[in-house]
């Protein structure tokens, strides 16, 4: 567990379900605060200098969002049916948001495996 806390300037947002009410929530919680958002839909948006994922989605989504941005902390909320990887549901997002804002998280690191091969690279986590 590590007590280092973000300087958030760009958050991205990753779904399987693009779902435009979600993402204008986010906006309304983070814009005020200079915060830019960045959508990534089926990992076609830009990672360059992703301070946080948001991740909405069941265990699967996580995974793909950890695999997606390695570097990057991700903050899963389980939209689906399994969410032993989630940090909470859905009825639980605006609390999680405003304890972002507040600097009131602990960001839990993860191993994760890095496979080169002639196709290129993967990732992968235990989960």
């Amino acid at each position: 567990m590590s007590e280092n806390k973000i300087k958030l300037r760009r958050v991205g947002i990753f779904s399987p379900q693009f779902e435009q009410p979600v993402t204008e929530l986010i906006q309304e919680w983070f814009v005020p605060h200079g915060i830019e958002i960045s959508p990534l839909e089926d990992n076609t948006g830009s990672k360059d200098d992703l301070d946080l994922v948001l991740s909405f989605g069941g265990d699967g989504t996580v995974l793909a969002a950890l695999s997606f941005f390695p570097q990057c902390p991700v903050l899963a909320v389980n939209f689906g049916n399994v969410g032993f990887l989630t940090a909470g549901d859905r009825e639980e997002l605006t609390e999680m948001l405003q304890s972002v804002l507040d600097g009131k998280y602990i960001i839990s690191e993860r191993s994760v495996l890095e496979c080169v091969h002639p196709q290129g690279t993967d990732y992968a986590v235990n989960e």
